[in-house]
């Protein structure tokens, strides 16, 4: 069976490499464990046996890099042993002889990393500690590099210096230290770079300032530092990725902004900066992964590496593994897309076969897999990019062939695969970048070779494939960063050797390649975190050590290389649980892997796919099923009100029994303080826990639900207290004794949940301070003892906490 989708493979990790043959796979585990699946007819499983397998099986253990060839791998062990199996007609094993191997021999001492050829000819390369380049195998075009045409059947000295290998068919190719690329072999097809289609014998260096390299069978890659990616050679199936099929025989630049690239036979992978996986080339058997058997010459979005999040002013908008959108929050403009504009305190889901979202002010943006850009909510400042002035509660498409969007108060803006930056929406103060100060219902382009981009509520930042920062907009309070007040309505250059970008309303924050993080414009809570107050209207570092980056309004959070969450700015948003400004960032949190600061709220996703949010929350914004602040770290409920939201049920979820939550509800609310109806929808089964998780319950039944309302002191003609909600709708002052409930022997639907209504249309504007709980157990003393209860209103005035 083939598929032209991803799907699961029935093996648990985690996994640090894999590698993929003709006709089979093999994977690493982090413990060392070697495991390999598929066709064995040839024995390039490497378990003893010709037979083929269809999940994966063990081979070894101590092992620390793998490379496939079609029919024969190679393996390197912790100890520095390389070791090689399976078919070996040319001597590619490198034992010294031609013999088929049916499991693992070792073959030498001191390496550190192996190539494998593709195509069936068989050839190996391998470099040793010491930088020392390693070939032997078939030779029959030159691709070991020594000089001759002649086989090895063990281990040639090529070269010293060398950092990083890549074999294709009959070509070779290899990274020095100093970033100067060189390649060897077949190059009928130009995949040697050189300018030529002459074969080369020995290296020939084709450039310099590359990181990474990867080969095809007839076609290369270099991936330089700035994060450019170049292609060269064959393009007949469109695998260089410029939307051509003509060969190159030099290196030509197809994308930007890409961290990871791979080469298939005849087709290509990379994955970017914002964690997404392209791929272009042959697709005859969906190895494209884009659900079609169609051909690509431009790289297609067909999957993310990292669940993704992003928060706007009131609402929230998250994305599965699996492609699938949810939001939840304020949804008065429809920014949440769901054909409606109420608000809703829990994810629902918005659509399917999304890849990147981002979300503004009261709109949201988001790209599909095929490049498709869509967008919808809020568009009085043309924000949508549809053409109108018309507010969208579902998503309408914008255009196609994007790979990057972000989202500010009033406008929008997006990368194309080629770095073309366009922009859209208001512009009034020149964040559009486009020269002038004219709003725009359509994109418009702004610009070439950009890598990155991010929006503030009404300034920009983008960063260039050769690592230049620039921005543009309002610069009241220094955010621009170049040293001025001044407002830009061009894009002007702030600084260089950038790597990622985060804006917020008043200040802005940017990582560059060696982990610093960087901060600057307005201060007034913290939020630059160099330990003052003081406005920055140039670039300041604050640290080292930072991998992710997000600025929110007043505060800024940040991931380090290890996991670990910092925040710093104003205290109500922070999340350490103090509500005291931080001018500095301090830890909040561990094993977090993605984070959204945005206006009032934030949210954090860990490595198991858990998702986590706090601060402001009037509109539901924190996805808690409550409309509670949050001062510390809360999980976001799911869409079935039965537990927290998973967004990679493939990783197994680690929560802490002090953070599972007591009691799982879904408050609803409409209208304001002068009308108010209030309700919440609560949950009496087991607690989801998400993917190979459970919670447990200690109720058994019959149950008990308690509505209370605590009254401040100081509220005229309502003394202070406890009231409680009884069965007829009256609420009574509690004056000791038993808690009186609203209901008894609760009725459960199918799904073990239970509607309570609270309020209908109720005047609360002389209630301010008032708080709503609301618990169930067998009884008042049980549900106290098992803290099964929680507040879910609180009479206020809607201003940012």
């Amino acid at each position: 069976m083939r598929s032209t989708t991803p799907i699961p493979i029935p093996l648990t990790g985690p996994f640090t490499k894999v590698a993929a043959g003709m006709s089979h796979s093999l994977a690493l585990k982090a413990d060392g464990s070697l495991w390999a699946w598929g066709a064995n007819g040839l024995a390039q499983l490497g378990d003893g046996t010709f037979t083929s397998r269809s999940s994966p099986v063990a081979i070894g253990t101590g092992f620390a890099a793998v490379a496939a060839g079609d029919y024969f791998n190679l393996a390197v062990k912790t100890d520095g042993s390389l070791w090689s199996w399976g078919f070996n007609q040319y001597g590619q094993l490198g034992d010294g002889t031609t013999t088929l191997r049916k499991g693992p021999v070792q073959i030498g001492a001191g390496f550190a990393s192996v190539a494998a050829s593709r195509g069936g000819v068989g050839h190996s390369l391998a470099l040793k500690t010491d930088g020392s380049l390693w070939a032997w195998g078939n030779n029959g075009s030159g691709q070991l590099g020594d000089g001759t045409t002649a086989n090895r059947s063990t281990p040639a000295l090529i070269g010293t210096g060398f950092a990083a290998i890549a074999a294709g068919w009959q070509h070779s190719l290899a990274l020095k230290t100093d970033g100067s690329l060189w390649a060897w072999g077949h190059n009928s097809s130009a995949q040697l770079g050189d300018g030529t289609t002459t074969q080369r014998l020995i290296p020939v260096m084709v450039g310099t300032g590359f990181a990474a390299i990867a080969a095809g069978i007839s076609h290369s890659f270099g991936l330089k530092t700035d994060g450019s990616l170049w292609a060269w050679g064959n393009n007949r199936y469109g695998q260089l990725g410029d939307g051509t099929t003509t060969h190159r025989s030099s290196p030509v630049m197809v994308g930007a902004g890409v961290a990871v690239i791979a080469a298939g036979d005849l087709f290509s992978l990379a994955v970017n900066a914002d964690g997404n996986v392209l791929a272009w080339g042959l697709n005859s058997d969906g190895q494209l992964g884009d659900g079609t058997t169609t051909n690509r010459s431009n790289p297609v979005i067909v999957g993310t590496s990292l669940a993704a999040i992003v928060a706007g002013d009131g609402h929230s908008l998250a994305l599965k593994t699996d492609g699938s959108l949810w939001g939840w929050g304020d949804n008065g403009s429809g920014q949440l897309g769901t054909g409606t504009v109420t608000d809703r305190p829990i994810p629902v889901v918005v659509g399917t076969g999304f890849a990147v979202i981002a979300a503004g002010l009261r709109h949201g943006l988001a790209l599909k897999t095929d490049g498709g850009l869509w967008a919808w909510g809020g568009n009085q400042d043309r924000q949508l990019g549809d053409g109108t002035v018309t507010s969208r509660s579902t998503p309408v498409m914008v255009g196609s062939g994007f790979s990057a969007v972000a989202a500010g108060a009033p406008h929008s803006l997006a990368l194309k695969p080629d770095g073309s930056l366009w922009a859209w929406g208001g512009n009034y103060d020149g964040m559009l970048g486009d020269g002038t100060t004219t709003s725009q219902s359509t994109p418009v382009k702004v610009g070439t070779g950009f890598a990155s981009i991010a929006a503030g509520w009404h300034h920009s930042l983008a960063i260039k494939t050769d690592g230049s920062l620039w921005a543009w907009g309002d610069n009241s309070y220094g955010q621009l960063g170049d040293g001025t007040t001044t407002q830009r309505n061009s894009p002007v250059q702030i600084g260089a050797g950038f790597a990622a970008i985060s804006a917020s309303s008043q200040h802005s924050l940017a990582l560059k390649a060696d982990g610093s993080l960087w901060a600057w414009g307005g201060n007034s809570f913290g939020e630059i975190g160099d330990g003052t107050t003081t406005q920055r209207n140039r670039p300041v570092q604050i640290g080292a050590g930072f991998a992710t980056i997000s600025a929110g309004y007043g505060h800024s959070l940040a991931i380090k290389a290890d996991g670990s969450l910092w925040a710093w700015g104003k205290g109500a948003f922070v999340g350490d649980g103090t509500r005291v400004d931080r001018f500095s960032p301090v830890m909040i949190g561990e094993g977090f892997a993605a984070i959204a600061g945005r206006d009032y709220h934030s949210l954090a996703v860990k490595t198991d796919g858990s998702l986590w949010a706090w601060g402001q929350n009037y509109y539901g914004e924190l996805g808690s099923g409550t409309y509670i602040h949050a001062y510390t770290l809360q999980l976001v409920v799911n869409d079935t009100v039965t537990g927290i939201l998973d967004l990679d049920t493939a990783m197994p979820n680690n929560i802490p029994a002090s953070a599972v939550p007591k009691i799982i509800l879904e408050a609803r609310k409409l209208g304001g303080l002068v009308s108010l109806t209030l309700g919440t929808n609560i949950y009496f089964g087991a607690i989801d826990l998400g993917a190979l998780a459970a919670g447990t319950f200690s109720a058994s039944g019959p149950y008990k639900v308690y509505v209370a309302a605590i009254v401040p002191a100081g509220i005229t003609g309502v003394p202070a207290g406890i009231y409680l909600l009884d069965t007829n709708r009256n609420w009574s002052l509690y004056s000791g004794g038993p808690l009186r409930e609203y209901v008894s022997n609760a009725t459960l639907d199918q799904t073990q949940h239970y509607f309570v209504s609270i309020l209908e249309g109720m005047n609360l504007t002389g209630l301010i301070g008032t708080q709503i709980l609301v618990g169930y157990g067998t009884d008042d003393q049980e549900m106290l003892a098992a803290q099964r209860y929680r507040e879910i209103y609180v009479v206020q005035q809607e201003t940012a906490p």
